[in-house]
């Protein structure tokens, strides 16, 4: 068989491009420059490396090698590219297959067509036969649930240039059976794909998967077999659309069955040969995952549901992590503030909190197994900080034993790549952390926050996490610069779609005092419970947070002393609360009550301007 790596050693890119874009030109750094096929381009923008062969452009971000291009160009899957890229470049596509036709097909040759080890073919059934012309073929041995041989449904295969073909009179079957048992422990989910070779990757790759033998027989889809499973996700091919509609219906009676349409990027056919052009499997497959769509069947009896039925079904109460609906199971808290302020300190607390099941403030926690993945501090510091909290607390490390866990902060992962986002995810479910803390979330991509869609995704991923591990998230973030027109809500910064994720957003704001470090915590988005009044918060020596009041912020004297600064008087409500709100940081309305606090403990007095009596002075006593 022609690889792709021969076609680009004989092809020349220069004549292939100038056929292909008719006012290409040469560029001033070697490449050339053209207006891009790909979108309404009024300038050029498209760039081609005439030696390599690949194309990008800088206005719509199109980009890939010959293949890629022609595949775009033309409509076309890989292999029918690499045929035409081949004729262009005077070699012979069909030769190997003629004389395959000719030879038989062996067990190396398709190992090697399909760049699949040998052994591992053979340890899944499949074996080289000769026939009676004494050219070999390929078997593909099915199997049923308990591993035994159906004759009747082996498949075999004479050449690369054709599929694979049932027995005379044979009974067609489903390509994995005998895999039930070790399918099942990979958490409910399965991918069907059509044909062995696809269902072979699959396996090469440890994605648990069946093969269908052929699109149109969807009678081996057994319900029987499926009804232990909680998802499907279907490969739809680029020539069957539609194909998971037709599957749903199949095992539409299983009501514990969700059945996905998959669709793979352009150019791909299907999983073989994804793999065999080098690409990132386990990447690829789980980006189709979380962009999969779940199919309703058309043909169920019943398409809608009436609120009556929903009445009439048992519903547990949500299950919270932090009552009050501040944090339910398998959402997302987000705790945002200025850099400094200590919410890396806010979330160690409520760590130990979730390990202990102490309270927290003044929610009540469910206990759960805390995995805190940060990159802001070092060991040491986190090490010190847990220290001092516990003895705080009265607790010793026996209290909290494995159910707090970091993750080394050197670390990193980018929830908008891939396969960086699946190795997270494997790390979560090997830590058993039943509550995940991501400490700062720019540590975990490097897209634009301002960017509505592409954070939406880098969150939408953490949902991802949660929903196929059953795990919960704590978020922490921090503020954009100030201003004086913006509120802790629009300073969170970034994109709305951050606030929009958010089940809960909290914002944890500095107070100043002379004596005290203060914290306001304020609670500015409850999406499943009603929203907490604001809580001002005092720290101790063990880093810890209490619940203070509020005068403590501004008391009686404190307001006396700001009179007195500005010589013992000032003229006007408005100037006060201005003057008290600028010196302790707080809120107009929080103002107007510490002055009347003041006025009523007899701090200050009001007194009339002698000029004009509409006028009022407030006075320290």
């Amino acid at each position: 068989m022609i690889t792709a790596e021969e076609v680009k050693a004989r092809l020349n890119f220069a004549s292939f491009y100038t056929g292909e874009l008719r006012d290409l030109k040469p560029g001033t750094n070697g490449n050339a420059m053209a207006l891009c096929p790909f979108h309404e381009d009024k300038k050029p923008s498209l760039s081609v490396n005439l030696e390599t062969g690949y194309f990008h452009c800088f206005g719509c971000g199109a980009e890939g090698d010959v293949f890629d291009f022609y595949q775009k160009r033309h409509g076309v899957d890989f292999k029918t590219a690499l045929q035409e890229l081949a004729r262009l470049a005077g070699l012979d596509p069909d030769a190997e297959d003629r004389r395959g036709e000719e030879q038989g097909l062996t067990l190396e040759a398709f190992a090697e067509a399909k760049r699949l080890p040998i052994d591992f073919l053979q340890e899944h059934g499949v074996i080289e036969v000769k026939g009676g012309n004494g050219r070999p073929y390929v078997v593909f041995e099915y199997r049923g649930l308990g591993g035994k041989v159906i004759p009747e449904a082996n498949r075999l295969r004479f050449s690369m240039a054709e599929r694979p073909i049932a027995k005379r009179g044979g009974k067609p079957a489903l390509y994995g059976l005998w895999r039930q048992a070790e399918l099942l422990a990979e958490e409910g989910e399965l991918l069907l794909v059509e044909g062995e070779s696809d269902a072979l990757t699959a396996w090469l790759y440890g994605l648990p998967a069946v093969g269908v033998p052929g699109k149109t027989l969807l009678k081996t889809l057994d319900p029987q077999f499926f009804q232990a499973f909680r998802s499907l996700y279907v490969w739809e091919e680029p020539d069957a659309e539609g194909w998971a509609q037709e599957v749903a219906g199949r095992l539409k009676d299983l009501p514990g069955l969700r059945v996905f349409a998959m669709t793979p990027p352009p150019g791909i056919k299907d999983l073989s040969e994804a793999h065999c052009r080098g690409m990132d499997i386990l990447a690829l497959v789980r980006q189709m995952q979380r962009e999969a769509v779940e199919v309703i069947t058309l043909q169920e009896e019943q398409i809608f549901i009436s609120a009556f039925s929903l009445l009439s079904q048992h519903v547990e109460p949500p299950d919270n992590i932090i009552s009050g609906g501040i944090l339910p199971r398998g959402g997302g808290l987000i705790i945002a503030g200025e850099s400094g302020d200590g919410k890396s300190l806010l979330r160690l607390q409520l760590a130990i909190s979730l390990a202990t099941s102490l309270q927290f403030l003044d929610f009540e926690i469910r206990k759960s197994r805390v995995l805190i993945i940060q990159s802001e501090n070092t060991q040491r510091e986190e090490t010190y900080r847990l220290r001092r909290m516990l003895i705080g607390l009265g607790l010793n490390k026996e209290a909290i034993m494995d159910n707090i866990l970091f993750l080394k902060p050197s670390l990193r992962f980018y929830l908008n790549k891939s396969k960086s986002a699946l190795e997270l995810e494997k790390i979560i479910k090997d830590s058993g952390a039943d509550v995940v803390i991501y400490d700062p979330l720019t540590s975990f991509h490097n897209v634009n926050e301002n960017d509505n869609v592409a954070i939406r995704q880098v969150l939408d991923t953490i949902t991802q996490i949660n929903r196929s591990l059953n795990t919960t998230a704590i978020v922490i973030h921090h503020f954009g610069k100030p201003s004086e027109f913006t509120t802790n809500a629009y300073r969170t910064r970034g994109a709305s779609s951050i606030k929009d994720w958010a089940d809960t957003l909290i914002t944890l704001t500095r107070k100043n005092h002379e004596h005290k470090i203060l914290r306001l915590l304020e609670f500015l988005k409850v999406r499943n419970g009603p929203e907490p009044k604001s809580l001002l918060l005092e720290r101790d020596e063990f880093f810890l947070h209490h619940i203070t009041e509020a005068e403590m912020l501004c008391p009686p004297e404190k307001v006396a002393e700001i009179i007195q600064n500005q010589g013992g008087t000032v003229e006007g409500f408005e100037n006060l609360k201005q003057l008290i709100s600028q010196t302790v940081n707080c809120s107009p309305r929080a103002a107007a009550t510490f002055i009347k606090t003041a006025k009523e403990r007899g701090f200050i007095k009001v007194v009339s301007d002698p000029q004009d009596s509409r006028k009022k002075i407030y006075v320290a006593v």
